[in-house]
């Protein structure tokens, strides 16, 4: 098969494509101008009873993401002994059977740091100054390059959202 004939089969195809869409949105346009039709012919408190169900299971779908999020099953703790030079560093596990995916860890509303996922059962540890200075709209500033001390972590992931207090582990000493 030359490129002539490939072009003109797939020209061909192109038209039976465009020929079937047409046929398509003409029978949806004909069933919604039938639908419309048997609906202005219906009596009016029917018809507010109509819009007032659909206006609610819109305002339903808008609302019940934005009232109810999930709890992740997330433990964090928090390490400032520093025996082994690394510094302070916060653990976080999930607790979970579902992998987290596009997960923001933030700290005392002030430093976040991103993590892109976290299987079910993993840990991850993460140095605080690796952490980022938390501007607006939870948008990364600079690193903050040195060790803090946490008080509050909030997890926050597309599947749920967790706040933990964080514990201070401390080393053998203190």
């Amino acid at each position: 098969m030359d490129k002539e004939e490939l072009n003109d089969k797939l020209l061909d195809l192109w038209e039976s494509v465009k020929e079937v869409a047409e046929k398509v949105w003409e029978e949806t346009v004909d069933r919604a101008y039938d639908l419309w039709d048997s609906f202005k012919r219906l009596d009016k408190r029917i018809q507010i009873a109509i819009i007032a169900g659909l206006g609610l299971i819109v305002l339903l779908a808008i609302l019940i993401p934005i009232i109810y999020t999930p709890k992740l099953d997330i433990i964090a703790v928090q390490n400032t002994a520093g025996l082994l030079g690394e510094g302070n560093y916060i653990t976080v596990k999930n607790n979970s059977r579902k992998n987290l995916t596009d997960i923001n860890l933030i700290v005392d509303d002030k430093y976040i740091y991103y993590l892109e996922k976290l299987g079910a059962g993993d840990q991850v540890k993460v140095l605080n100054r690796e952490f980022y200075y938390r501007q607006e709209n939870n948008q990364f500033g600079d690193v903050v390059g040195k060790d803090f001390v946490g008080e509050k972590l909030k997890v926050i992931s597309p599947q749920g959202e967790a706040e933990l207090m964080l514990v201070e582990k401390k080393g053998w000493f203190r």
